[in-house]
């Protein structure tokens, strides 16, 4: 995928701002508003299809805590290195733990984990924590990920994970099969804000939108779906580009 196949925020806004009878943003909304729908249907469209995949680099803390990456809502895989990643002898799997964090102050307390050198017979997993200086593992409390101690010996790691789609500016980023989903979405929330002032008006109009948003958003879900592994590096290369200018 090209820039070709990406659509600006201007190219949706002369769309939406006409089927909405708004070309001159004098109708109630700024033109800071449509934008700021704009982002938000992109959003929509990151959570419903994971079509945005990022990978980023991070230098461990003393702690092993680090702040959930901006933008991000689900954690793919997280590699711990030294120097090269994925070096086989200078790299490791970080595996997912449920509810662990690694708090001083609690020292496990929400955690089936109790500590190392405890018992630990109510967690299938890892039974016992002796001997466990070996096992890399992570989980996420309060928008944090908190690394088991073993992390500890490496000094940056790898995450992948989905995003919710870059800030919208004026390098187009709105990939071209979300065009119609993202319009869609647009005028329903206009409608929405419109109802509240008059709904018996502009109820058929907010019905109208919502039903077409649906019908196109399960559109673009196929096409995600229909990506061949090319096109969806290409697209997370662009997008990635067009997030770190």
């Amino acid at each position: 995928m090209d820039s070709n196949d990406y659509l600006s925020v201007n190219h949706i806004l002369a769309e939406v701002s006409m089927a909405c009878g708004d070309k001159d943003f004098r109708n109630g909304f700024s033109k800071g508003w449509y934008v700021s729908r704009i982002q938000d249907a992109l959003q929509e469209a990151a959570l419903d299809t994971f079509y945005y995949k990022i990978t980023d680099d991070f230098n461990i803390p003393a702690n092993l805590n680090i702040a959930m990456p901006d933008n991000s809502f689900n954690i793919r895989m997280m590699i711990a290195y030294t120097g090269d990643c994925c070096v086989p002898s200078k790299s490791a799997v970080i595996h997912w733990k449920r509810n662990y964090n690694n708090k001083k102050k609690v020292d496990g307390a929400l955690t089936r984990h109790q500590g190392t050198g405890k018992s630990n017979t109510s967690d299938p997993i890892i039974p016992s924590t002796r001997n466990v200086g070996n096992l890399y593992y992570a989980g996420i409390q309060d928008g944090h990920i908190s690394f088991s101690p073993a992390v500890a010996q490496f000094d940056k790691v790898r995450i992948t994970y989905n995003g919710m789609g870059v800030q919208v500016g004026d390098t187009p980023i709105i990939p071209r099969f979300f065009e119609r989903a993202v319009n869609a979405y647009v005028r329903s929330q206009f409608w929405l804000a419109k109802l509240a002032e008059e709904p018996r008006k502009w109820r058929v109009n907010y019905t109208d939108a919502v039903m077409q948003y649906e019908k196109h958003m399960e559109k673009a879900k196929l096409r995600v779906l229909s990506m061949n592994s090319f096109e969806k590096e290409s697209l997370n290369e662009y997008l990635s580009n067009a997030l770190h200018k």
